[in-house]
């Protein structure tokens, strides 16, 4: 099979499905937060149970901080004359929320690995899969759309028999798809919503796109970190020091990446009309797990 007609049958396959991508591609969807495929104990998954319940218990009140922020932001981007220092007071404390609640996801993931055996710890969620949160929404019909689709492409080119040069080629174009019909989705829904001139999307897109870039880099130390931090979770007994340590390392490149989005977002601002800038979500849009694709 060539490369062309490779190309031509997974774009046809993803053309008319979308895509899920960015940071947070990363995020271990098929796995479960209370430890599904792990075979846990009753008495484990009463504990995991309970730790999950008092995160959420935690969680909601900075939540409900974000919300009011929103509300506040959304005040800021209504208004005629743009206030930049209170917008970007605003963005900067739905980064330090964020934050908190990466803090408190933190705990609970210790807690939750100190329940776990050494085996049951290699299987469940790194603590980037915990900390991104991708696991609290269900899977939205696009993203399981997605992953049939990408399943059946797979069983079809297992029966084509393909060499291993062409099974890379595919599960390279697999990659780049899922992030190019995913951002096109997302960000074509924007754009239309915004009313942008042709002028403006390409300035826009170029952005979102440097963004996505600058993102993959990152992703990759992510992944990198991850791999280390299931040879310290497989060990016993479970060296919290050392865990800590690594998931220290998670937040640090999340941050970069809040940094990142909070530049993007500000010269999406700055891009906007008025008028324009009254359709725009608030930040926290943007800041949030899984938006840039």
């Amino acid at each position: 099979m060539s490369r062309k007609l490779l190309t031509g049958l997974i774009i046809l396959g993803l053309v008319i499905s979308l895509g899920i991508g960015g940071i947070y591609a990363y995020n271990e969807m098929d796995k479960n937060p209370q430890g599904k495929g792990l075979n846990l104990t009753d008495e484990q998954k009463e504990e995991i149970k309970g730790i999950m319940e008092d995160l959420r218990d935690k969680v909601k009140p900075v939540l409900d901080e974000i919300k009011t922020v929103r509300d506040e932001e959304r005040a800021v981007l209504d208004a005629e004359t743009l206030d930049e220092a209170g917008l970007e007071n605003l963005i900067d404390k739905n980064i330090s929320y964020i934050n908190e609640i990466m803090g408190l996801r933190e705990d609970a993931f210790v807690e939750i690995e100190k329940v776990l055996t050494p085996e049951q710890r290699e299987k469940y969620l790194t603590s980037l899969g915990f900390l991104t949160g991708r696991y609290i929404r269900n899977r939205n019909p696009y993203e399981e759309r997605l992953r049939n689709r990408i399943r059946d492409w797979l069983f079809l080119a297992k029966k084509l028999n393909l060499t291993d040069e062409q099974k890379e080629t595919l599960k390279e174009l697999i990659k780049k798809e899922k992030a190019k019909f995913g951002m096109k989705r997302k960000i074509g829904s924007l754009i239309k919503r915004l009313e942008l001139t042709e002028e403006q999307k390409d300035s826009f897109i170029e952005m979102i796109k440097t963004e996505a870039e600058n993102e993959r880099e990152i992703l990759k130390e992510l992944k990198e970190n991850a791999k280390n931090e299931k040879e310290i979770v497989s060990k016993d007994p479970l060296d919290e020091v050392a865990l800590r340590n690594s998931i220290s390392n998670v937040k640090a490149k999340l941050n970069e990446v809040l940094s990142l989005r909070k530049d993007m977002y500000i010269n999406i601002v700055h891009l906007l009309t008025p008028e324009q800038r009254k359709k725009l979500p608030t930040s926290i849009f943007f800041l949030s797990p899984g938006v840039v694709r």
